[in-house]
């Protein structure tokens, strides 16, 4: 059976504030080798190599080949890699692929002979894996895309898919009862992002936008350790997971731009002094995926939510918690919610066991029920066993509900 593979990204968090020549990956190798590989990685890190630090053979035991990736920058975006291509299978090595209309060649591969002499497999020397080798381009898109960045971790979503097919991401370890590898790339990525938000004035929803240009790019974290966001702007503009719950930790705002989405596989919690609040962009197609509670998480009394826009899809997944809102009262009386406000996007919201949708979970006391305000948007938010769509969760009280405007659909579990 294959263990996941835990680890934290360096990548997690990258701050954009103003502008620099921007690096593009120019130029990659594979290395493989043996025991000796960390003096061989050396020799090419001295040679201006940046080298991933990740063995793309790891957990596949003592005969693989150790493999590892190295690359080398530009800030001439002519020098530029545009796009890498992975073959998975059992066919050897082709002399080149192609996809769509481009042409992708062989990475090749450094130093162990038997390495390069089976084409650079990337799971070289390990018993009943698939072939998989690694292949790149320079030609030029219509988008006119750039690699600036690659990494590789044990995150699916968003990676570099097999044979062309970006729907099924490649594990690089695929039939070598490994751990789970996949390779990520991030193209020139802008440096400000326009966002939507809402004001209600003389009782009507005003929407406006402003743009946002100080912000600290939010990554994947596939370990298990929970990240902790702290006051500040986070941007979602590629797919990430986090595997561990995400810890709000101050004023946090988050940004979700279109198309891109944020899988928090554990939910999010937003600590007692602290607020959260979502923004998107017109037509609200980014999104946050929760499986898992936005709010208390457990039994802690949670802080402020408000959402302006985007995509919220929240379940809970902890028995008696509300999907958005409070925590399980039964184990802790403390546990409830400050505030949550909707002004726009679209939220969707599934209680578990006696928790509501959108309130407070299972026995919260109602002074620790705070107001729940919609003002626009379409909220569709189902309870658990006994328990408000919106409001209180079993034998918990809710606080005061206002309703100004939007599409809502509020359903009371049984």
């Amino acid at each position: 059976m294959k263990k996941r593979l835990l680890i934290i990204l360096a990548l997690l968090l990258g701050t954009v504030k103003g502008a620099w020549a921007t690096e593009y990956i120019s130029d990659v190798i594979l290395l493989g080798s043996g025991s000796s590989a960390g003096s061989k990685k050396q020799e090419y890190v001295n040679k201006g190599w940046i080298d991933t630090n990740y063995n793309l053979n790891k957990g596949c035991g003592s005969s693989a080949t150790n493999i590892y990736l190295l690359y080398k920058t530009s800030t001439n975006k002519a020098d530029a890699i545009t796009g890498f291509y992975i073959q998975c299978g059992s066919a050897t090595r082709q002399k080149e692929q192609r996809s769509g209309n481009h042409t992708y060649i062989p990475v090749e591969g450094v130093y162990d002979g038997n390495f390069i002499g089976n084409g650079c497999n990337l799971n070289n020397n390990v018993s009943g894996s698939n072939r998989i080798y690694l292949f790149y381009t320079r030609e030029h898109f219509n988008d006119d895309r750039a690699i600036t960045t690659l990494w590789f971790d044990n995150v699916k979503l968003g990676a570099i898919g097999s044979n062309g097919n970006e729907s099924s991401p490649c594990d690089l370890n695929s039939g070598g009862g490994g751990s789970y590898i996949y390779m990520h790339i991030l193209y020139e990525m802008p440096t400000s992002y326009e966002y939507e938000y809402h004001e209600w004035e003389d009782n009507k929803d005003i929407t406006k936008y402003e743009t946002c240009d100080n912000f600290t790019r939010l990554g994947s974290n596939g370990s298990s350790n929970h990240t902790v966001l702290t006051s500040g702007w986070y941007v979602v503009d590629y797919d990430i997971e986090h595997q561990e719950y995400i810890d709000i930790d101050g004023d946090v705002k988050i940004l979700l731009v279109n198309g891109k989405t944020l899988y928090a596989k554990d939910g999010i919690r937003i600590k007692t002094d602290s607020k959260l609040t979502i923004y998107g962009q017109y037509g609200c197609t980014g999104k946050i995926k929760a499986d898992g509670s936005i709010g208390a998480k457990g039994d802690i009394y949670a802080g402020e939510l408000i959402v302006h826009s985007g995509t919220i899809e929240c379940k809970a997944k902890s028995h008696n918690n509300a999907a958005i809102g409070g925590g399980n009262g039964a184990n802790n009386k403390n546990t409830g919610y400050k505030s949550i406000t909707i002004y726009g996007g679209v939220v969707t919201a599934n209680g578990a066991g006696g928790g509501a949708g959108i309130g407070g979970g299972q026995e919260n006391d109602h002074r620790k029920a705070g107001p729940i305000t919609i003002y626009g948007g379409t909220v569709n938010a189902k309870g658990g066993s006994n328990a408000a769509g919106i409001g209180g969760g079993e034998e918990s009280g809710n606080g005061l509900i206002t309703i100004y405007g939007g599409s809502v659909t509020a359903e009371g579990g049984s």
